[in-house]
């Protein structure tokens, strides 16, 4: 829906899922359970910043990204979803791009920027390279901070897991 500019919808939805989440409560066993279907507090955060992000607005992705980032810090290293912290973390940056702080989307991706190539995945590439085309935007032409992020993107997508462990399929012609 966030993608399409759906903006009333997002909304609807991401206040449906609060409600589901507070009417479930706290179930240790069924939290525990949910593996990588379960949809905890955290995951809501993140869901809630990207989609914010996808929208546009800085404002309202900020905090949406700063609330996943600190509940995924509240859980244990065996329970945290590293992936959706960075994912977390990238969107922090976006957001902050959004509303114009180059200076705060830098110091947002500086612990993505330093992922070893092995732990940089589709994913986070995805999601560097959207921001990538925000900072490519009339806006941010010529501005030195935004041509340090996007060659900082560019870096990390070059030297990402997909494009480091990819092999020739196909051999070149003889």
């Amino acid at each position: 829906m966030a993608l399409v500019g759906a903006r009333q919808e997002v909304t609807t939805e991401l206040n449906a899922a609060v409600d589901e989440l507070d009417r479930a409560g706290d179930d240790p066993f069924l939290d525990e359970i949910g593996g990588e279907l379960g949809f905890d507090r955290s995951r809501h955060a993140l869901c809630a910043g990207a989609a914010f992000v996808a929208l546009g607005d800085g404002e309202h992705a900020e905090p949406a990204a700063l609330n996943a980032i600190e509940l995924f810090g509240d859980m244990p290293d065996e329970f945290r979803w590293g992936a959706g912290e960075l994912g977390a973390w990238v969107d922090l940056g976006a957001a902050r791009a959004l509303r114009g702080d180059l200076a705060g989307t830098e110091n947002a991706l500086e612990r993505v920027f330093t992922l070893a190539p092995e732990r940089r995945t589709e994913a986070l590439s995805r999601r560097l390279l959207n921001l990538g085309r925000l900072l490519g935007t009339t806006r941010y032409r010529g501005v030195v901070e935004a041509g340090r992020i996007c060659e900082a993107i560019e870096d990390f997508a070059s030297n990402s897991l997909a494009r480091s462990t990819s092999r020739r399929v196909i051999g070149p012609a003889e």
